[in-house]
């Protein structure tokens, strides 16, 4: 792993750390401790690329939309992407983010420009998240109207509270990462 790799690790490490201290005097204590700690135990590293060239230009999205951009692409082409919600460390600054990934696991970046990030500076990216089905990701979005999954603090953060089934929810890439890490 790299330097920002490790990093965001440390960055999701820390801030759940903190929450569990926060939390230790709690009673009753929460399944989850924030999006860091869900992230951290049902999610992988990924690595970026930029959408190809041929693809239309219509699959970027806007500026600080990027929930809603993945959330579209994933949708309207559910056979090439895959909605993955987490963060990002780019810039410095390690924030919730969300892109698509290909089924072989590589993440596609949709709100950045490739102007934003030069071509040689995309090595040192870190995405590190879990990839979410379709199936859940429009059913979500049906009910809710809403993109971005895992702040759900309209709706009392449903999947960081346990109320969907990781079988309905979380993607194989996922787990199929996590085989390969425990083989090496």
């Amino acid at each position: 792993m790299n330097k920002e790799q490790n990093a965001l690790i440390d960055y999701l490490q820390q801030i759940r750390l903190l929450r569990m201290d926060m939390m230790s005097r709690m009673k009753d204590k929460p399944l989850y401790y924030g999006i860091e700690d869900f992230i951290l135990r049902h999610g992988r590293m990924f690595s970026l690329s930029y959408l190809p060239r041929h693809l239309p230009v219509k699959m970027r999205g806007a500026v600080r939309q990027c929930f809603a951009n993945a959330g579209r692409v994933a949708r309207d082409h559910s056979k090439d992407f895959i909605y993955t919600e987490g963060f990002s460390f780019a810039s410095s600054i390690p924030f919730h983010h969300a892109w698509v990934v290909s089924p072989e696991g590589i993440a596609y970046e949709l709100t950045w420009e490739r102007e934003d990030l030069q071509d040689n500076e995309m090595k040192y990216q870190a995405y590190y998240g879990v990839a979410f089905k379709p199936e859940f990701c429009k059913r979500i979005y049906r009910e809710s109207k809403c993109w971005g999954l895992l702040d759900d603090w309209q709706n009392h953060w449903p999947i960081l509270r346990g109320l969907y089934p990781f079988d309905e929810m979380l993607h194989s890439i996922n787990q199929e990462s996590r085989e390969m890490e425990t083989r090496k």
